[in-house]
C-alpha cells in the first residue's frame, strides 16, 4: 500500500497539485517516529525505498519534506550508492581472480 502510495504522491506532484502530497508526506513522517513496526516499514521501506525519489526530477518536492522523513529519504539513497559501489568492486574481484576462466567459459572455484 505504501509503495502504491508513493506513485500517488509522485503523480499528483507532478501534475500540479501540492497541497496532497505535502499533507501525505507529513502523515508519513509521524509514521517514521511511531513505535509500531509496521508503519516504520511502510514508510523506510516500501515509500521511500522507490528510485523516483532518488532521481533529479523529484529533488525539489524532496526539499520541502519534513525534516525527518527527508533525512532518512537521503540516508537510504546514500547506502544505496555505497551498496552499488560495493557490488562493483566485488564483480571487479571476481573478474580479476577467475576472469581467464570465465573467458574460456568454464568456472572452477
Amino acid at each position: 500500500m505504501c509503495s502504491q502510495l508513493g506513485t500517488f504522491v509522485q503523480k499528483a506532484y507532478c501534475s500540479g497539485d501540492s497541497d496532497v502530497p505535502d499533507r501525505i508526506v507529513a502523515v508519513l513522517d509521524t509514521g517514521l517516529h511511531s513505535k509500531d513496526g509496521f508503519a516504520f516499514s511502510c514508510v523506510a521501506v516500501a515509500f521511500l525505498e522507490s528510485e523516483a525519489w532518488h532521481a533529479p526530477e523529484p529533488q525539489k518536492f524532496v526539499d520541502t519534506w519534513p525534516d525527518g522523513i527527508r533525512s532518512k529519504l537521503r540516508r537510504s539513497g546514500v547506502r544505496r550508492h555505497d551498496a552499488r559501489g560495493c557490488a562493483a568492486r566485488l564483480l571487479a574481484l571476481v573478474v580479476d581472480a577467475y576472469g581467464a576462466q570465465l573467458r574460456r567459459g568454464r568456472f572452477v572455484g
